[in-house]
């Protein structure tokens, strides 16, 4: 048996209320008529990115919006399968409403290449190409327009991210020419609308591939550069005095005056070294299983995380790894899962491992996928 893990109370939205205001004011703005429009969230890992996103999401949701989204992943082997995603749930959603979803399975088609051999031939830089997943991105706005989210650009490809740009610079506007596939043939209908009708809200750490991006929001007012910080002094006392980081700091000091001063005297003066004091004086098992974790990239099941760490302690590892919240765990479909308790502490430890154990895990993560699909590990 598993110790009890500990609560995860939410520690509320703090400090970010102008920032929530504009974007919620942008989606307003769209679902009344407005035109396309884009939000650029950028950051540093930490920042709170991801945070925004949710609250953005959730809020639109309680409204009744159509919201559908993707994330860019380290070593992520498709090309564009973030887009892939997103134009897969767009296309879910149409179907749930029972649309026709013909230039979205187009463009998954071509993005995925299934497309028929005469349209194959358009590739990633072609304007066909790109002229495909622009308008596929319409029709999903023909519906209601919709708000895609787009999570860590910074992890994206570069045929990803070049894709992302093109969408940036033509989506959100009238077309010059009115561009219809030249294969599409009767059953594509036609646009009601020539141009997106929706939000985009796009998040990425600023990088010298990323910043192009920024250029865009710099060329037109369509496209809006919404940067995070720090929180200043009342976002931090807001938190500091909600009643779930009370709960959290009782809890670990029992309320003695004593021990809330060496809580305070324990935090390291860069911050940066918080996650290394959680993780440097783990056991060998326990890192052994966030190794696993971090090159699985989804929540793993006990059973997966046994096949997966070999000789490791799983259970005793993952009681650790619980108890110091650097693991969540969390029922999903009648099964409990296990993964890291941020996305950002993943990235964080994928990316300090060595080479060649990446490479280990991965050949393995392939072996257990080959023998239960019955193919090739080179061709997983």
């Amino acid at each position: 048996m598993f110790p009890p893990a500990p609560e995860h109370r939410p520690l509320g939205f703090f400090g970010r209320d102008r920032e929530l205001a504009r974007i919620k004011a942008l989606a307003d703005d769209v679902r009344e008529g407005g035109r396309g429009r884009a939000v650029l969230i950028t950051g540093p890992a930490g920042v709170g990115k991801s945070r925004l996103m949710a609250e953005v999401k959730r809020r639109l949701r309680d409204d009744g919006e159509v919201a559908l989204e993707c994330w860019c992943r380290h070593a992520d082997p498709r090309p564009h399968g973030p887009l892939v995603d997103l134009l897969a749930a767009g296309a879910a959603t149409m179907q749930e409403v029972g649309r026709r979803a013909t230039r979205t399975e187009r463009a998954l088609n071509l993005l995925t290449g299934l497309a028929p051999a005469e349209a194959s031939t358009a590739t990633d830089h072609t304007p066909a190409f790109r002229e495909t997943v622009r308008q596929a991105l319409i029709e999903l706005s023909d519906v209601h327009p919709p708000v895609l989210f787009v999570h860590d650009v910074h992890w994206a490809d570069r045929a990803t991210l070049d894709l992302v740009r093109y969408l940036l610079e033509n989506l959100l506007s009238d077309p010059a020419f009115d561009w219809t596939p030249p294969d599409a043939g009767p059953e594509v209908d036609p646009l009601v609308e020539p141009a997106f009708r929706g939000l985009m809200v796009i998040s990425f750490r600023e990088d010298d591939t990323t910043r192009r991006l920024l250029e865009v929001a710099r060329a037109t007012d369509a496209v809006e550069h919404v940067p995070l910080s720090g929180l200043d002094a009342d976002a931090v006392r807001a938190l500091l005095q909600s009643p779930a980081m009370v709960e959290r700091v009782l809890a670990a000091s029992a309320g003695m005056p004593l021990a809330l001063e060496q809580l305070v005297d324990a935090l390291p003066s860069d911050p940066h070294a918080l996650w290394h004091q959680q993780v440097d004086a783990l056991p060998p098992d326990a890192r052994a299983l966030l190794d696993v974790l971090a090159v699985y990239r989804r929540a793993c099941t006990l059973e997966q995380l046994t096949a997966l760490a070999e000789d490791a302690d799983v259970r005793g590892a993952l009681a650790v790894l619980v108890k110091r919240r650097v693991v969540r765990r969390a029922l999903s479909e009648g099964v409990v899962r296990f993964r890291f308790a941020r996305p950002a502490a993943r990235e964080a430890w994928y990316a300090a491992m060595e080479v060649e154990r990446r490479r280990a895990l991965h050949r393995r993560v392939a072996e257990r996928l080959a023998a239960g699909l019955g193919a090739e590990p080179e061709r997983i």
